[in-house]
């Protein structure tokens, strides 16, 4: 679990430093920690949504799933966004141990982070486009 916990906060990380430094490209950063806590709950969102919509193509075709499920889905994970990030701030002191990672690993970690942040984007493109193809008659 504390692997797990450990990767989610490098995740926020490697999340953190990009916004922060396009951020400062483009005039100025502020809000870094709000953009960046929305980027990792439309990430979290989308990624369950993939998981229900290949569920719901390949396993059980006749559940369907109301908006009142996608709006819960986004206010656990924005509630989860602001216990694991923002409260008390937990977010810094991991902020200051990653920064202290050796080139390589850091490396390793943001094609990683990278990697899977586009993993996540695809796969629920897809998974978008493969609902929109399936005959719901049933």
């Amino acid at each position: 679990m504390q692997k797990i916990k450990r990767f989610y906060y490098y995740f926020f990380y490697k999340i953190y430093i990009s916004i922060e430094y396009s951020s400062r490209l483009s005039g100025g950063s502020f809000f870094s920690v709000f953009k960046t806590s929305i980027v990792m709950i439309a990430l979290e969102f989308w990624f369950t949504i993939t998981f229900l919509n290949y569920y719901n193509m390949f396993i059980d075709k006749s559940i369907h799933f109301s908006k009142i499920i996608y709006i819960g889905i986004a206010v656990f994970f924005s509630i989860l966004s602001y216990i694991t990030i923002d409260y008390n701030d937990t977010w810094k002191k991991y902020n200051i141990e990653f920064n202290n990672l050796s080139k390589r690993r850091d490396k390793i970690g943001t094609i990683i982070v990278f990697g899977l942040v586009l993993f996540i984007v695809i796969n629920f493109i897809f998974s978008i486009y493969l609902m929109s193809q399936i005959n719901w008659n049933l």
